[in-house]
């Protein structure tokens, strides 16, 4: 309850600030219906921004100070716009990173960023509030892809597992009609782990939605990535999108940007009336299907272009497939707990596919079809949400195994190999959309963790540490299982990004295990 109190006063607090004295009476007397201590509450926030000395310790904060319920603890980087830094909600003890800009939003701005703040994918930056002047936004470990253009063009492996990352989190924004019209490096963050985490999505539209609004034309996005639409004024949408990943892409491969001039006029103007040079003449040895994706995306033809998202992530398939692989060697011992965990996790599976079989009737003919053919073991085997892909695992043993996770288009595609390393893995399973595969893997800290491949090939990586058994029960909801101090396994339930999570079952016994294993309806 007080975490929700908490969360309408800093709500009725964001309206009301920064507006004159009739329009906060207004906002006050309506939010608060009445209830006198929850205004004296959000009166005394506001009485705060109205003491000058507090008003220039928010300008310009340091380590201790405070932005609404955020405790600053370090700057992270600053730009044209404003200041970046790392920052602790002291409501609910994270870690966030908030962006501080030096103008206040547009009044448009509060109804489009609530729209981003719905994005819920591990490739996107997740928006977790919003102020007047400030963005609070999940706090990312790594460097932009434009400190690593920095040292140099990219390989071909790494270019297409980054774009590949990028793609996937513009199909989910853009199939929830929300598009970035920025996307450059500097809006692309790597982690140490190879995850790409799209930031400032749709800013460019918000920070200038007052003014696109009243002046009909106006350039918004970074000149030497936007799409020869958004250069010329007009309206930029998902192709535009699609047309600076495949600057991006242009540029990662070939060390240098395919539109180039002395000024911005300059590069607009080459953006939309020259040709880029092929990335086969700058970098010999580029796969000819590869320059085909890259000038596809550059079409200035918006009819020649990809027409969706979905259409690029297709032909981007059979090259990540025809690249050399990512190999991680890890060396692990297993633990008793470990072996208890997958005896439950074995009956249970068995138990869940004898339930399934007695489900059908005995008139109902069984027509047994064998699906694969290696000379080793194809187990756990889980079909996408349209039943139009298979994947499983090949490998020595015939549950807990060091063997690799594949995917299969049915009923006759080949089995594609997705990883390629000797971890120990069990339970693959599909995203809701299909586009991602999770997998449970023994760590070298004797914890189970899931870690995630693109469909359509990828690097393999660590998703959510200590979640074993892991499986969707909505579109961004999560189950899995996770060892608590002392051993006990419990059953949680959480959003994607680990976000408000919840256990379902906890063994009291020290020793206790309990894995998730959901019926057919959910």
């Amino acid at each position: 309850m007080e975490t929700e109190r908490s969360r309408v006063i800093e709500r009725i607090y964001h309206a009301a600030r920064g507006r004159r004295t009739v329009e906060r009476e207004t906002i006050l007397a309506d939010a608060c219906q009445g209830d006198e201590e929850l205004r004296r509450e959000v009166e005394a926030l506001l009485a705060r921004d109205d003491d000058p000395t507090e008003e220039a310790t928010r300008t310009i904060p340091g380590p201790g100070s405070r932005i609404g319920p955020y405790e600053i603890e370090a700057g992270i980087g600053k730009g044209g716009m404003g200041q970046v830094f790392r920052a602790r909600d002291t409501r609910l003890g994270r870690v966030v990173a908030i962006k501080t800009f030096h103008e206040r939003f547009p009044l448009r701005f509060e109804r489009e960023a609530r729209a981003i703040a719905q994005l819920n994918h591990f490739n996107i930056c997740t928006l977790y509030d919003i102020g007047p002047d400030y963005l609070v936004m999940e706090c990312i470990e790594g460097r932009t892809l434009k400190e690593r253009l920095a040292e140099g063009a990219l390989g071909l492996d790494e270019t297409l597992d980054i774009v590949v990352q990028v793609a996937q989190a513009l199909r989910v924004a853009h199939q929830r009609g929300v598009f970035h019209r920025d996307i450059k490096p500097a809006n692309i963050m790597v982690t140490r782990d190879g995850i790409v985490k799209i930031m400032d999505f749709g800013l460019a539209k918000l920070i200038g939605s007052e003014t696109e609004v009243t002046m009909p034309g106006t350039v918004i996005g970074t000149p030497a990535y936007m799409s020869p639409e958004q250069a010329s004024g007009k309206p930029a949408e998902h192709q535009s999108d699609i047309w600076s990943l495949g600057v991006v892409m242009y540029e990662m491969l070939s060390g240098q940007l395919p539109f180039r001039g002395e000024t911005s006029i300059a590069v607009l103007r080459a953006i939309l009336d020259d040709a880029p040079q092929p990335l086969s003449s700058l970098r010999p040895g580029i796969p000819s299907g590869v320059d085909r994706v890259v000038q596809k995306a550059l079409a200035k033809d918006l009819s020649e272009r990809y027409q969706k998202i979905e259409d690029l992530i297709a032909d981007l398939a059979p090259l990540r497939e025809n690249s050399s692989h990512f190999v991680r060697p890890r060396s692990r011992r297993l633990l008793f707990y470990a072996a208890a965990a997958m005896a439950v996790v074995l009956v249970a599976v068995a138990a869940i596919f004898f339930w399934r079989s007695n489900r059908i009737s005995p008139s109902t003919p069984l027509a047994m079809e064998q699906i694969t053919a290696f000379p080793d073991s194809a187990t756990n085997p889980a079909l996408s949400a349209d039943g139009r892909m298979l994947t499983f695992i090949r490998g020595p043993g015939t549950f807990t195994t060091s063997g690799q996770i594949y995917v299969k288009l049915l009923p006759s595609g080949q089995p594609i190999e997705l990883t390629h390393d000797g971890e120990v893995k069990m339970h693959p399973v599909f995203s809701p959309d299909g586009s991602q595969i999770a997998y449970t893997v023994l760590s070298s800290t004797q914890s189970w963790d899931s870690w995630v491949v693109p469909v359509v090939g990828g690097q393999p990586r660590i998703w959510l540490p200590n979640a074993s058994g892991l499986s969707w029960i909505g579109p961004q909801q999560l189950l899995f299982s996770e060892i608590k101090a002392g051993l006990p396994m419990a059953i949680i339930t959480a959003g994607e990004n680990r976000t408000a999570p919840r256990d379902i079952c906890a063994p009291p016994d020290v020793r206790g295990m309990a894995q998730p294993v959901l019926s057919v309806a959910g």
